[in-house]
């Protein structure tokens, strides 16, 4: 059953997957001119401003609440974007957590909030990332996937990344893989390829909003996209990822090929045709 106050409505989904991303940046890129108004003269803004703003800025009714950082959370990241999910995996609500000094949201903070709202719409403009984050959370794969994920995917550390080279990654990753099922392993392949996709377009919107605030007088950028690019290595990542999503969809139909093919021509036709429908 559908549930409104978590989705959107059917204008903002339909198209193909590059009009969603743009669909989603265009949202995140209103959000972000908007709001900044409130700053017209002022450096700070109350948390509780913010999210009334933002909640009438949404393209249409969506439960989310925009709340100051826990103290657990500052710990481990400047601001983030969760989906609340229930024990079924269906996600109820959202909820944007920002850093607040006071109870006050900084301007120079505004940028790390656009890009948990790319995280926000990214999802929303494409019912399947949401469907597959679901799907992770259902199966109670989250915290073995996102620990994975973390440590050897989303770290910024580029010392790390120069040291373990994308053979050893797919290494890695190959293995890690063995300890799910084989029915999860394409699903957990998507949740890592979908994160890194909404990061690199959430650090590029980021940056760009950095870059205005820069222009204008109002901010210092802490980081270029490009630095963020040579730290992550998003591209070689994500084509990674697709290329092993591949693979295991190749195997997977190569098994049932094997199963209904009559003659080698039958099973080779049947793997081939249904790969080439497969590329992403």
């Amino acid at each position: 059953m559908r549930t409104p106050k978590v989705q959107l409505p059917y204008r903002y989904i339909k198209g193909s997957a590059e009009y969603r991303k743009l669909k989603s940046r265009a949202i995140s890129e209103n959000i972000f001119y908007e709001l900044l108004k409130l700053y017209k003269n002022k450096d700070d803004v109350a948390v509780s401003e913010i999210g009334r703003n933002y909640n009438k800025l949404m393209p249409a009714k969506i439960d989310l609440t925009v709340k100051k950082l826990s103290k657990a959370e500052e710990e481990n990241c400047g601001a983030m974007m969760s989906n609340v999910i229930d024990k079924n995996g269906n996600t109820n609500r959202f909820r944007i957590s920002i850093p607040a000094e006071e109870n006050e949201f900084a301007i120079e903070d505004l940028p790390a909030l656009i890009h948990e709202t790319v995280h926000l719409f990214d999802g929303l403009c494409s019912p399947k990332t949401t469907k597959t984050i679901s799907k992770i959370y259902a199966k109670n794969l989250e915290n073995i996937t996102n620990d994975f994920y973390n440590k050897y995917f989303y770290c910024g550390d580029s010392t790390q990344i120069k040291k373990v080279q994308l053979p050893k990654l797919k290494h890695l990753t190959k293995n890690f893989l063995k300890k799910n099922q084989k029915e999860d392993r394409i699903l957990v392949l998507k949740y890592m390829k979908e994160s890194l996709e909404s990061e690199r377009s959430a650090f590029k919107i980021q940056n760009d909003c950095d870059d205005y605030l820069e222009k204008i007088g109002r901010g210092d950028r802490p980081y270029t996209f490009e630095e963020i690019d040579m730290a992550y290595h998003f591209d070689e990542k994500i084509n990674m990822l697709k290329k092993m999503i591949f693979e295991e969809i190749f195997k997977e139909r190569f098994n049932i090929a094997q199963k209904k093919a009559k003659t080698p021509m039958d099973k080779l036709k049947l793997v081939l045709d249904y790969c080439f429908k497969s590329i992403m």
